[in-house]
């Protein structure tokens, strides 16, 4: 299940943007929630280096580092059926822009449980190669920045 889900790239119901959509606004409310502004939570994640783990992090925290909890909470958003705006995503990601004709609830286990795994273990390949990749991810970082620096000085 992994063939289209999260890949840059690559179109499918689930592409790498929505990964990074939802790592992030997951990580943005829960620094809200621990008392930073809006406005500090999005220049620590974007500027102070917070997205270079975003995954690991997201992952630690909204799954617990669990491949269970992960599984989980995928399940129920697949197959929620009492929320409104969460029926109107399944509907507009996966028939829509999936081009899949049937509601994942209306899959079964054995349909849903491919699905499941294979955000698990893009998850997993995501934390993996934020470990794998962390020099570089801070190297770019860092020209990042002193590019931003330097255009803020010629204005």
């Amino acid at each position: 299940m992994q063939l289209k889900m999260a890949k840059v790239g690559v179109a499918s119901s689930f592409g790498y943007n929505d990964l990074i959509e939802d790592a992030d606004a997951w990580l943005l409310a829960k620094a809200v929630r621990d008392g930073r502004t809006i406005a500090q939570a999005v220049r620590d994640l974007y500027n102070g280096g917070g997205g270079l783990t975003r995954f690991s992090r997201y992952w630690s925290g909204r799954f617990s580092g669990n491949a269970e909890d992960a599984k989980f909470l995928a399940h129920n958003i697949l197959t929620a059926a009492d929320d409104a705006k969460v029926i109107a995503a399944q509907v507009g990601l996966v028939t829509v822009r999936g081009g899949i004709k049937t509601l994942p609830a209306m899959l079964g286990y054995d349909g849903l449980e491919p699905f499941e795994q294979g955000f698990v273990d893009v998850m997993l390949a995501r934390t993996g190669t934020e470990r794998r990749l962390r020099a570089t991810y801070e190297a770019n970082h860092e020209k990042y920045l002193k590019a931003a620096r330097s255009r803020a000085a010629r204005e």
